[in-house]
């Protein structure tokens, strides 16, 4: 009797034995779950683009267990044209962080069509997929700390000097709770050598995207190619991240900049009877009109150029589509007698393959509509002044971004003999 108790005994205890093995063995095999609310993307060098994401999970494990456990992490960011792109980070890219054993740390791809710029997330950003080896996955909850920040500022001169800087932001921002809403608690502009603040009114758009600063003609007001940047601790977003401090190079959204001249001294030519009425000319290093010539040049490609029609377009650069791009220049030229003499209307498309590098928008150049002092009739014009109505039009697609219509210019024309 006595046997068989203990022998009953044994077996019950074996089978609590084998039991808790399996448990255990469960229990270990078991993912851990991560965090619900510590989960981010991060700026991690500042620059203002987002590099890295780590996960928190709720408990500790080992290299090899994340080696021999995790075969992806799959997440989604905003492409430059807005929509969501799927990316997978392979187990060999994960990193596993030895000074806090419950954190994984990925670096985000540096890739030109991802909005990297944007500090806010969309939707399916705010959800990431862990794939493990044996093909069940975790879903994992995003936030970002990513800081908002200057996306673009640009300086637009009014009539009678009331200027004023339009200031984008990389997502929505607040003013932070001990800041007041003055500029020079915010915001300073750096010119040449030093440092001042911003001394404006200040105008909020009303979803909070931008901000216009007046200039109140009471202290200085920054110029083109100054830069701007947010103080320290100033703006928030809703998710409570403090503002990048990085300075923004400030553009000038002035008129197109375009020459011409009052007199030209044309030189006696032998191929006078093959030169045109009118000739295009394309150039990125040559002054146009020089001495020797008249017409009009246009100023196209540089930085103030590419900001100017991003501004206008309110697109990024590289969604403004070079061919839908186009310069028209209008000349109607008359005696001052008021008798024609000649005429022409020129359009150019941005993509012309005179262009440098066949595209207006790719470097600084000149676009000069040159007149070769000749009459609709191919006869040279006497020396003497001349009456110009001319006009001058950007368009991209059908909305024109910039003209100058029906203005009057006089030009003068100097022979000189054989």
């Amino acid at each position: 009797m006595g046997f068989f108790t203990v022998k009953r005994c044994a077996k019950i205890l074996l089978s609590g034995a084998v039991f808790s093995t399996s448990a255990f063995a469960a229990f270990i095999q078991k993912p851990i779950p991560p965090s619900a609310e510590k989960n981010f993307f991060l700026d991690a060098n500042g620059d203002g683009f987002a590099d890295q994401a780590e996960i928190i999970f709720l408990g500790n494990f080992s290299k090899e267990s994340l080696d021999s456990s995790i075969k992806s992490i799959s997440f989604y960011f905003p492409n430059q044209n807005g929509l969501d792109e799927k990316i997978t980070i392979p187990a060999r890219e994960i990193l596993w962080d030895s000074s806090a054993a419950n954190k994984l740390i990925f670096k985000i791809p540096q890739d030109k069509n991802l909005a990297l710029q944007k500090t806010a997330l969309s939707e399916k950003s705010k959800t990431a997929e862990i794939l493990f080896t044996d093909s069940t996955t975790m879903s994992v909850k995003m936030k970002e700390k990513l800081p908002p920040k200057i996306t673009s500022a640009i300086l637009t001169a009014h009539e009678h000097g009331k200027d004023s800087l339009t200031i984008q932001f990389s997502e929505p921002v607040f003013v932070a709770g001990a800041v007041a809403n003055s500029p020079a608690e915010i915001f300073e502009y750096k010119h040449e050598n030093f440092t001042k603040p911003l001394t404006a009114s200040l105008e909020w758009k009303a979803d909070h995207f931008a901000a216009i600063a007046v200039w109140n003609h009471q202290e200085g007001f920054p110029a083109s190619g100054d830069s701007l940047r947010i103080l320290p601790r100033s703006l928030r977003d809703s998710s409570g991240n403090f503002n990048n401090n990085s300075f923004t190079k400030i553009f000038g959204k002035l008129p197109i900049q375009f020459r011409t001249n009052s007199l030209a001294t044309i030189l006696p030519s032998d191929t006078a009877n093959r030169t045109p009425i009118f000739e295009r000319i394309f150039s990125t290093s040559e002054n146009h009109p020089n001495e020797n010539e008249l017409g009009i040049a246009l100023e196209i490609g540089d930085e103030d150029f590419r900001h100017y029609l991003m501004e206008t377009t309110r697109l990024p650069l590289d969604s403004i589509a070079a061919n839908d791009l186009s310069i028209s220049i209008s000349f109607q030229i008359y005696t001052r007698a008021g008798e024609f003499v000649t005429a022409v209307h020129s359009k150019t498309n941005c993509v012309d393959e005179h262009f440098s590098n066949g595209n207006c928008l790719r470097e600084k150049q000149t676009f000069f509509l040159r007149w070769n002092a000749l009459a609709s009739n191919r006869e040279a014009v006497a020396t003497g002044v001349y009456l110009v109505r001319y006009s001058l039009l950007i368009r991209y697609q059908e909305k024109i971004l910039w003209k100058n219509e029906n203005s009057i210019a006089t030009w003068g024309v100097k022979r000189i003999s054989k």
